[in-house]
């Protein structure tokens, strides 16, 4: 007899900072049961991005900016056009598992709409799960929260600690975190491949060009 592979969902429509530190969460849905296969949901302008993670069997891709035009199309009217929208979503054969990631009325509907035998995250209308109930009261203190939002994310799959750095794929050399007080920038190893993004949802998180360029060079 042929034993089907548990599946596994993650629904992550962020951008690239939440997406990368969804990592940890990934590992150790696979570190858990090697046999489990994950599938990562994500905004389809973050693919590229996704593609850079390991521990993912397969991607699948939504619409999210489409899927808020037609949310902004009238209360009435936001729940019909965003069910037929989901159509090809609802046709997927069930996961055993969905987690998501993501608070909003706009990623619980999508995360609704995906069938799956269990779900957990924080559906609108629901509790809020303990994971999201630390993170929305870490965001009010930045100051002293000492966790770190990968570990908000991996606290929604099996606890496997310590959580290691992302890992990246093999043939993209992986990705290490920063070492502290750049220690090891006077040898810099010229085979590894270094992105530094740009962008931030509130002004005031974005650096300046001059830092930027400063930290480039």
């Amino acid at each position: 007899m042929i034993l089907q592979r548990k599946k596994i969902a993650v629904v992550q429509l962020a951008r690239f900072g939440d997406l990368i530190q969804t990592s940890p969460l990934l590992q150790n849905l696979k570190k858990q049961d090697s046999a489990v296969k994950t599938n990562l949901v994500v905004d389809k302008r973050s693919r590229h991005a996704a593609e850079l993670l390991g521990d993912v069997d397969e991607i699948l891709t939504v619409d999210l900016q489409e899927a808020a035009y037609l949310c902004r199309r009238g209360h009435d009217k936001s729940w019909k056009l965003l069910s037929e929208w989901s159509k090809p979503l609802r046709k997927i054969e069930p996961f055993d598992e969905l987690i998501l990631l993501n608070q909003g009325s706009i990623p619980s509907a999508i995360a609704t709409f995906i069938p799956a035998r269990s779900k957990k995250g924080p559906f609108f209308g629901k509790p809020l799960p303990p994971p999201h109930a630390y993170l929305n009261i870490a965001l009010e203190f930045r100051g002293m929260n000492t966790i770190h939002l990968s570990e908000i994310w991996a606290a929604y799959g099996p606890a496997i600690y310590p959580l290691s750095e992302p890992k990246l794929k093999e043939n993209f050399r992986g990705t290490s975190f920063a070492f502290l007080e750049s220690r090891n920038a006077a040898n810099p190893d010229n085979q590894r491949i270094f992105a530094v993004n740009l962008g931030a949802g509130a002004a005031n998180r974005r650096l300046q060009s001059e830092i930027v360029a400063d930290l480039v060079k």
